[in-house]
């Protein structure tokens, strides 16, 4: 009885993550794609839309301070080996030409109108959109 007890607790979380997760983790996963594709395509514009308008300095954060972060197209971003635990990601950030090498990261998502967008990013404990 006790095992059937550990068995049907184990399959409500089970349960609980994969319905979470499926669809929101697959939108998550396309807006981390997106921030990576933006800073390698040095593209600030695509960078911008994937913040939330509430994300620290959004409203003040310039093409100049985009640049200073992709060393004007010179850096190169991968996230991987995500993880999504609801609206928490952490990640790597492995960053080449910059000798930074891999980044622990952290990103918290925030949900708008159906689609999910970047209100927190950090490296290392770094607050990464308001790199100067």
């Amino acid at each position: 009885m006790k095992n059937l007890k550990y068995v049907l607790v184990l399959l409500l979380v089970v349960n609980v993550f994969s319905c979470f997760s499926d669809e929101s983790s697959m939108d998550i996963q396309a807006r981390i794609d997106a921030l990576e594709e933006a800073i390698n395509s040095n593209d600030y514009a695509a960078f911008r839309d994937c913040f939330d308008e509430d994300a620290v300095n959004f409203d003040t954060y310039t093409s100049a301070m985009f640049y200073t972060l992709t060393d004007n197209g010179a850096t190169n971003y991968s996230f991987g080996t995500l993880l999504i635990i609801g609206e928490s990601v952490t990640c790597t950030a492995t960053i080449t030409e910059t000798g930074a090498g891999v980044e622990p990261t952290t990103f918290e998502m925030i949900e708008r109108d159906g689609d999910y967008y970047i209100l927190e990013w950090r490296e290392d404990g770094t607050l990464m959109f308001d790199k100067k």
